[in-house]
């Protein structure tokens, strides 16, 4: 299959947060930006698709991950990031 990047529409960017939603027929990835002395997380991104995309990119994202930790080591879990990133949505 080939594939085409159309350059208006590609682009980067960073995201060390992400919010997902679903409804019946979607499955909705919000990635964004989020700093603990921010007020609220800066979007940048959304990808929105079916139930049906979304396991198959799970599936990818996986083996991506895997064949990452196969060469460079285990990824640390951020647990104490996550934990504060989760007390500062409880405000």
């Amino acid at each position: 299959m080939a594939e085409k990047i159309v350059s208006d529409c590609m682009k980067g960017c960073y995201a060390n947060y992400l919010k997902v939603g679903q409804n019946a027929f979607e499955i909705l990835l919000d990635f964004g930006q989020l700093y603990l002395e921010d007020e609220e997380a800066q979007f940048n991104a959304r990808i929105i698709t079916t139930p049906v995309y979304a396991k198959a990119f799970l599936k990818v994202l996986r083996d991506c991950i895997d064949r990452y930790e196969q060469t460079f080591g285990a990824i640390p879990d951020e647990v104490v990031e996550i934990e504060l990133i989760d007390k500062w949505w409880a405000r």
